[in-house]
């Protein structure tokens, strides 16, 4: 049997179009690497949000994660392997998406911070607009995932790599 599927997290375009979408609605329109490819993979399963434990050092992040998995839940016609298998298997697309942004200069990299910023001015007109459209439709998960998870730092035992459980933190120099 033959069967030909599609799934947005496994497509370098629209990796770049999520990573877009969420350096936009970032502080700074910046974020560390890391962070963007954790919040990109819960842009693409917000599902899995549930698997996050909740830091009490941001206030309301434990009542705004349950109100979103409340609102998306998982399509009863996805079979999808752990959180952690799917995030190993974005990875290579993620990698692929940011070169391609460095190589059009649509981000730039400030290795000194280890952040990745965006430059709107090199968007099109017309990405900009389904951009914002994706934006407005999604509103509270884009503003989360921008603004809300990137408070956590993402190094250590109490970071977002050890709260997510989707990167190895044990050996983080913190």
């Amino acid at each position: 049997m033959f069967t030909i599927s599609y799934s947005a997290a496994y497509d370098p375009f629209h990796t770049v179009f999520r990573f877009a979408s969420l350096l936009l609605n970032s502080p700074d329109q910046s974020q560390r690497f890391g962070v963007l490819q954790i919040s990109d993979f819960y842009l693409c399963f917000p599902w899995f949000l549930s698997d996050v434990s909740a830091p009490r050092s941001v206030s309301g992040f434990q009542k705004n994660r349950n109100e979103l998995v409340r609102r998306y839940k998982a399509n009863s016609y996805d079979l999808t392997p752990t959180a952690s298998t799917l995030f190993e298997r974005m990875e290579p697309i993620q990698l692929a998406a940011l070169s391609a942004m460095l190589s059009k200069k649509i981000v730039e990299e400030n290795e000194s911070q280890g952040t990745i910023r965006i430059l709107p001015s090199m968007l099109s007109q017309r990405l900009r607009k389904s951009i914002e459209q994706h934006t407005l439709d999604n509103r509270e998960l884009v503003s989360f995932l921008s603004a809300e998870l990137p408070k956590i730092p993402l190094a250590g035992k109490d970071g977002l790599k050890y709260r997510t459980g989707l990167k190895e933190y044990r050996y983080d120099y913190v």
